[in-house]
């Protein structure tokens, strides 16, 4: 399969990595280590604060997602015309990535006098179909692109890059497990195990577009003393 990418567009490969892998750290190290319980949670503010970094953040990280995802092309089925290409995972994906903005998540363990959305409406009020529309976009957003991931990425001679595919691909299915489980399996119940489980999904998906973009390259043959980064 032979890979002819644009270098704006490995850029925007990088960019996304980067955002995906930063964006529960710096949301954590924001809240002085004590988070919301779900990375969805900072659509909401606290009404003094209309606007505040966190909220910014968080949607303007989801809404770049959904726009590059989307504009994304990738690589076509190879030799399989009945396969799925890039371009369809990443268009659905980055279409579920803006449903998971425009539509969100209820509010229900804070007080409506306390909280609003950036429309200013109140959270606490929030219908319940537009909550099943962003959760639903959550968990399509992360299984396509551990489809995408797993699937097409993996499909490279490059053998380090193959297991790191196959490793951020099956770390973000099990992420969205253990969200959905959380740790009373355990007899341990986490308020926050859905932003810690979203958390490492996002930071599956921020290695492995942060490996497509090739960033890594230079730093990998400086550690091996191999020309093998430069393989597809």
């Amino acid at each position: 399969m032979k890979e002819n990418v644009s270098k704006t567009t490995r850029r925007l490969q990088r960019y996304l990595g980067v955002t995906g892998i930063f964006l529960p750290i710096v949301l954590f190290v924001m809240d002085a280590g004590a988070p919301e319980q779900a990375i969805s949670k900072y659509y909401y503010s606290p009404q003094e604060s209309l606007h505040p970094p966190q909220m910014v953040l968080f949607l303007g990280a989801v809404v770049t997602f959904g726009l590059f995802l989307i504009a994304y092309v990738g690589h076509e089925p190879n030799k399989n015309p009945k396969g799925l290409s890039d371009k369809w995972l990443t268009t659905i994906a980055g279409i579920f990535a803006l449903g998971v903005a425009f539509f969100p998540t209820m509010m229900e363990t804070y007080s409506e006098l306390d909280y609003k959305t950036p429309g200013g409406h109140d959270g606490e009020g929030a219908f319940a179909w537009v909550h099943t529309v962003h959760m639903v976009s959550a968990v399509l957003f992360f299984v396509l692109n551990a489809i995408l991931v797993f699937v097409r990425f993996a499909k490279t001679s490059n053998r380090a890059r193959y297991w790191v595919y196959k490793t951020c691909g099956l770390g973000m299915i099990l992420s969205l497990i253990y969200t959905a489980m959380g740790l009373e399996i355990w007899g341990i119940i986490d308020p926050c195990h859905v932003f810690y489980g979203e958390s490492l999904a996002l930071m599956f998906f921020g290695v492995a577009w942060l490996v497509k973009s090739k960033y890594l390259v230079p730093v990998w043959r400086k550690v091996t003393g191999s020309n093998e980064g430069n393989s597809k």
